[in-house]
This record gives C-alpha cells, structure tokens and sequence, in this order.
C-alpha cells in the first residue's frame, strides 16, 4: 500500500506475540517440556505469528483459540509466561524487553535485525523504551485486564490462572470451532489499528470478496468498518477503492462511481504524488497522466459491469488517447483487453462476422500478439482464452482450438497464474461440452474443482495460501454447476439439488455469481417439469429464467408450448428465435454459443413437424440442424439431428435405413448422452428393428427379434423410472405388452398392461409429451 503506517506502539496482545518470539529464539533448556513444544510447532507458529503481525489486536481467549489450533501446550505455555513477566511489575516487564534486546545483540544473535521477528521486536522494544515510568505501570495494569484479571496477586499460581481464564472464556466455548479459521480470514476490527492493520483488514477483505465472498463480511457491515477507518484514517485512499468494490457487489451504481471518483482524487492529489507536484515540475504530467488514464479505464469497467455500453466505450477512448500520448503500450494492452468485452456484449463482433469481415479475429490476434511481446503473461493467457472461446464458437477446428488450449495451461504452469489456471479449465470443459464430449468435459470440470479446493484448504494459512495461488470463485461456481447438470442428466437429481444447495452456501444470492446456479437450478427444475408433466412447475421456471436469462427463457418457454399442444403459437415464436440466432457467433453477452442455440431450436421445429404427424416438412430442420452441427463439431447435436431423421425414416416407411442410421449414432449416444436420450435412442432402436423384421417372412426370425428386445425394454423402462418420466414409461410398457401379447405370454402381457393402466388413471389427460425426445 502507498500509505505510511502511524506510529507503532505496545500493546498486551503484541507482547504475546513477543513472548513466542522470544521462546523461539532462546537457548534454555530449563524446561525441556517448553522446549519439545516449541521444536514440534515451529513451523506452524511461524506461519501464524507473520499473520497476526498484520491483524488488528486479538482478546487473549481469541488468542488462545488460535495457538490451541497448532499446538495444544501453546496455550498453556502463554499464560505461564505472561504471569512471570507480569507479577513483578514494572521490573519484570523491563526484564523480558530486555531479554528480547539481548537476543539482536552478539556476534552470531539469536534473532537477526533484519528478519521480519527481528523488525517487530525492534519496534516493540524501541516504542517499550520510549515510555515513561507512569505508562510502564500504567501498561502492566492494562497487561492485568487483558489477562481477564481485575486483581492480580503476587502469589498465583498456575492453576488459579487457568480457573480464572477458563471462566472468562466459558461463553466462547460452544462457539462453532470454524470461527478460528474463519477469524484469520475476516479479522475484525477493534479500538485503535495503524494504518498498516487498516490496509492488511482491506486487502483481505477485497481478495475474500474475489475469491470466497461467503467468508467476506456482508456488504452493509463492511460499509460500517470501512466507516471507522475513514473516520480514524482518512488518508488511506484504499478505504475509498473497497468501497467501491462493495458497491459493485451490492450493484449500487451511486455509490460505485463516487468512491472511485473519490480514490482516483485522492491519489493524484495527495500523499508521495503531492509532494512531487508542489516540489519540482518534473516528472509532473507523466504522474498525473497515469493518474488519469488508468481512472478512465477502471471507469470504462464499471460502466462496462452495469451494461452501460455508450458510456464505457466513451471511457475506452479517452483512457487510448491518454495512454498514446505517453506511449504507455501497457495501459494500451489494458485498454485492448476491455475493449473485447463491451464489444463481445454489444454484438458488434456480431455485425462484424455477419459482414464477412476479419476484424473479430484480428482484434484478438493482434490483442493476443501484443500482451506477447510487452510480456504481460496475465494478459496474455487471458486472451488467448478468449481466442479459444471465440473459435470454438465460431467454428474453428477442434485440434487448432485444444492446441491454443495446452499453449495456455503452459504459460500458466510456468507463470503461476492459479486464478487463469482454474479459468482455463472451465474453458476446456465448456469447449469439450460444446464438442458433445460430455464424460471429457466431467473430467477438466473435477480438474478445476480440485485445484480450487487445494487452494483454499482450511488449514492453509494466509502466507501459503498466497504461495498457492489464487483461488477463482467464478471457476467454482462453473464447475458446480456444470457438475449439477451433469447428474441431473443422469437423473440424480436430489444430488444435484445438494450440489446447488452448497453453490447457494458459499455464493450468497446476494453475491455476482449467485446468478450462475440460480440459472442452473431453473435450467435442472424445467427438464425435471418436463419430465414429469408438471406444467405448472415448467411455467414457473421460465419465470425464473426470464429474470436471469432471457434467449435460454424464450426457447424454454416455446418447449413448454409444445407439451401442451399449442402448436399454432409454438411455431412462429421458433421461427422469430431462429431468425435472432443466424449469423451470430455469441448470444447472451458471451455466454451462449449462438450455433447450439441455433441447432436446439431446429429440433425444436423438427419435433414440432414430427407432432403434427408431417415427417416431409421436419426432414429440412432435421438437416439443416445436422449440417450447423456438423460444421461447428457439435456432435451431441448431430446425434440428435440423426436420431430424428431415423425417426422421419421410420415414419416414411424406411426402417431398415432407420437402424443403419441410429447404429452409427450408438456410439456417440451412450457415451456422451442423457439418460433420457439413451432411453429414448434405445426405444427407437427397437421400434425399428421390430418394424423391420415384421416384414420378414420368416417367423422364427420374428420371435428371436422379439425375445432379444425385451432385456432391452426392461432396461429402457428402469431408466424412465428412474427420470419419473410418467408418460415415457407408459408408452414403453404398452410396447412391451404388445410383444409378450404377440409372443403368447399372457401373465407378463397382463402385468405390464396394468401397470400402464395404473399410470393412465394418475395421468388421464393423454398429450403428446411422450413423443418428445430431447428438452
């Protein structure tokens, strides 16, 4: 941080941390318990003292608390020692500041002067020795109250100590044991903190925002303490920038714009840059220019994060002028990097694409090209990034795509970017998704959970975490809810519920990812609706889906119109949503690939055409979805194009054609499918079989094709049950009645048929849901 630190003084929690500090580097073997303690816990109490020279000043039980977590004799090993250094009083306290004075003294000192424990005892005991006698004792009474203590006596021993403390710290004692950890992630601020304590509580509090924002404190009580530090501190500039982080989490645009106003005021106007300013001209207008430019682009940003296209790009151009005319190639590259997200949002990529022009590509080239040669690695990882998204999109073939995709895990590796890293992953896994590749895409999502998770291990102190890397909460989150959808799809859906429930626990619907698993868990209610023909509940989800997002909301809405048979509406609303996805690359501000919206609704209107029982006028949305499919790799979507053109076959009299086709689809299917399009491929399947060997002569042959279909109907049947798809169940064992019926088994004719009965009489009002294929 920029700001100088006020003037350090001793306090009773900084002399606990000077009595480990001293244990430490002290060669006494007296007492070999204390010394077995303190080689067993080294490394760990090390780790935690850098932390808590940093935090504000913590209560003794707090203390405690947190030693009680390394090592359990740590506690009992502070006492002991606070009591020797308090009960003599003023003369014993000298003692101990003296002992920590010895230790920096020598040829070969126990503690060197430059060492940060070295750093802080020489400040504590010059700040010590500065005080007068009337603060010395005025210190050890203080010493006594935070002991827990309102008379100390002379004569103590320990076991009064312990009694004394164990009943001042009895209401903490059923406290969840989670708030140790929490406390070193989220440290409170109490009564006076140097201006070092206020930053080290902001950056913390801005890193768990970005990170796990579950762990940061709500954003109206952070706006109480970033209150108290201004009050006490008002020359930290910093307290103005968390603001405006806060306000960005709250989506309080007010707010938002006059922190950074007030930030970027601040910083050009006071502290080491008003110095420079009122003493000497030079290096004057490049500080103030920086000062400048990089205010218009971190304005730009905020405008760009409340949707503010004109105002953000107005922002973009004035921080380029800036940056060119002090040649700042940098805060160029900077500017480049913002400048593809509004125009992603904006669509301008779009029109770009629609008119056959190179200018999309281009950009990311060069943007690319450029972070390459400035060696910015950040920047460039980052758009290499978009570069892959882009062209998995727009599509580029998949080897060219996974090929920029290793080049990025590379520089990541090499760069210790942990944040891209995780990022990257995501990226594989959506792009693998795109190509249909399902269990793929499964195995980079658990890669990105897995990183994260290590990275944000409970027992990870706030030094290791850094060495670590950075944890990415939009990664999780991704990866969560990809995770949910993915057994959702294997009709599990109460796991999924419980995957979602976590995704609601660490990313507050307060929080900007809640968004994310809102999305999902609409998406997951809306199949499971659908699924089951509860309409009112598929009504409701688009609702939901409207508010979060609106082409994923339409399309759903146009399904729901089709379960119910309205079909009159169904269809221009298909064919309005089809004309909004041609020729574009990206739908919803980047995050929906426009050629698999596309592809959904020409099934959308093949199943409609199919509904309507006129299999000539679906084959051409069948093809036209297989050729988009197959020209952008998405064979996910070609399977299902194929199994609908298998479907117009067999109802055009064709199905031995129909069995050729749904076998080389098999593959595809039952590796990377739902469960519900394995069932319905499998249903069709035998539909087709069945249909061709009825028209062979032969009745031998006819009876073993109906002997080997029913393992496979029984199997078909389990899968449906296990999705709740009412209507698909009944369709299916109504088929297998048939087959046992034509087969001369009468007990199992009769037990299907009542079980198909069983689920009429729930569902008498027969639709024609139980066509459908895909959702």
């Amino acid at each position: 941080m920029a700001t100088k630190s006020q003037k350090d003084w001793v306090s009773p929690h900084k002399v606990s941390l000077l009595i480990f500090i001293k244990l430490m580097g002290s060669t006494d073997e007296e007492d070999e318990e204390d010394l077995e303690c303190m080689k067993r816990c080294r490394y760990k109490l090390s780790l935690l003292l850098l932390e808590l020279f940093e935090t504000p000043d913590l209560e003794l039980n707090e203390l405690c608390k947190r030693l009680t977590a390394v090592d359990v004799g740590l506690k009992d090993l502070l006492l002991k020692s606070l009591q020797n250094c308090v009960k003599t009083g003023v003369s014993g306290l000298s003692e101990f500041f003296q002992s920590l004075e010895d230790l920096l003294t020598g040829q070969e000192p126990a503690l060197h002067k430059k060492s940060l424990f070295g750093l802080f005892t020489r400040r504590m005991t010059l700040s010590f020795n500065k005080m007068t006698f009337g603060q010395v004792s005025h210190f050890v009474d203080q010493m006594k109250v935070y002991m827990g203590m309102e008379t100390f006596k002379h004569n103590a021993d320990k076991e009064a100590l312990d009694t004394s403390l164990d009943v001042s710290m009895q209401s903490t004692e059923t406290e969840d044991e989670g708030k140790v950890i929490s406390m070193s992630r989220n440290p409170v601020l109490h009564g006076p903190v140097t201006n070092r304590q206020a930053e080290f509580f902001l950056a913390n509090q801005v890193s768990l925002i970005q990170t796990t924002e579950q762990e940061a404190l709500s954003p109206p009580e952070l706006q109480l303490r970033i209150a108290d530090i201004l009050t006490a501190s008002p020359d930290i500039a910093e307290t103005h920038y968390a603001t405006f982080l806060n306000c960005l989490r709250a989506k309080e645009f007010k707010g938002a714009l006059d922190s950074l106003y007030h930030y970027f005021d601040q910083q050009q106007w006071h502290k080491e840059s008003a110095i420079k300013i009122a003493s000497s001209s030079e290096g004057t207008e490049p500080e103030r220019c920086h000062r400048f430019r990089y205010a218009a682009l971190n304005l730009a940003a905020l405008h760009c994060q409340f949707g503010h296209r004109e105002e953000a790009l107005a922002a973009l151009k004035e921080a380029i002028q800036i940056a060119q005319e002090t040649n700042d190639h940098v805060c160029l590259e900077h500017c480049l990097a913002s400048y593809i997200s509004p125009l992603f949002s904006s669509g301008w990529l779009y029109r770009l694409e629609m008119d056959g022009s190179s200018q999309a590509k281009l950009l990311l080239d060069r943007f690319v090209a450029r972070a390459a040669e400035l060696k910015i690695p950040y920047l460039t990882s980052l758009g290499m990034l978009n570069h892959c998204q882009y062209d998995a999109m727009a599509g580029v073939p998949p080897p060219k795509v996974l090929q920029n995709l290793t080049q990025i895990n590379i520089i990541n590796s090499q760069k210790a970017l942990g944040d891209l890293n995780s990022a990257a992953h995501v990226q594989q896994a959506a792009i693998w998704q795109i190509y249909g590749k399902n269990c793929i895409a499964s195995i980079f999502t658990q890669f990105a959970l897995h990183q994260n998770a290590s990275a944000s291990s409970d027992l990870m102190t706030s030094v290791s975490r850094g060495a670590a890397g950075i944890q990415s909460a939009e990664a999780t989150c991704l990866s969560l809810c990809s995770l949910a959808e993915q057994h959702a799809d294997r009709g599990m859906f109460q796991e999924a519920s419980d995957i979602l429930s976590f995704c609601r626990t660490k990313f507050p619907e307060h929080s900007r990812l809640s968004q994310l698993w809102m999305t999902t868990g609409a998406i997951i209610d809306h199949n499971k609706a659908l699924l089951q023909g509860n309409m009112e509940r598929a009504k409701a989800c688009v609702e939901q889906l409207a508010a979060l997002d609106e082409p994923e909301a339409e399309y759903r809405s146009a399904l729901n119109l089709l379960h119910l048979g309205d079909y009159t509406t169904a269809f221009p609303r298909l064919e309005k949503l089809l004309e909004s996805s041609r020729d574009k690359v990206f739908l919803n501000d980047e995050k929906k690939s426009a050629a698999e919206y596309k592809a959904r609704i020409l099934l959308a209107l093949t199943q409609l055409f199919l509904l309507l029982s006129d299999p000539v006028s679906a084959l051409p949305h069948a093809l036209d979805c297989l050729t988009t499919s197959c020209s952008h790799y998405m064979d996910n979507s070609a399977a299902l194009a194929s199994l609908y053109i298998a479907q117009i076959q067999l109802s055009l009299g064709l199905p031995e054609k129909a069995v050729a086709l749904i076998k080389r689809t098999m593959v595809q299917i039952l590796s990377h499918g739902s469960l519900y399009v394995q069932c319905c491929a499998r249903f069709l399947l035998v539909k087709c079989q069945l249909t061709a060997s009825s028209q062979n002569q032969d009745k031998s042959r006819r009876e073993t094709d109906l002997r080997s279909a029913l393992p496979t109907l029984e199997r078909i049947v389990k899968g449906f049950r296990k999705l709740g798809a009412a209507d698909k169940t009944r369709d299916v064992l109504y088929f297998q009645a048939r087959i046992y019926d034509e087969l001369g088994f009468t007990i199992e004719r009769n037990a299907s048929a009542a079980e198909c009965c069983e689920i009429i009489q729930r569902q008498p009002a027969y639709s024609a849901r139980s066509s459908l294929f895909v959702l």
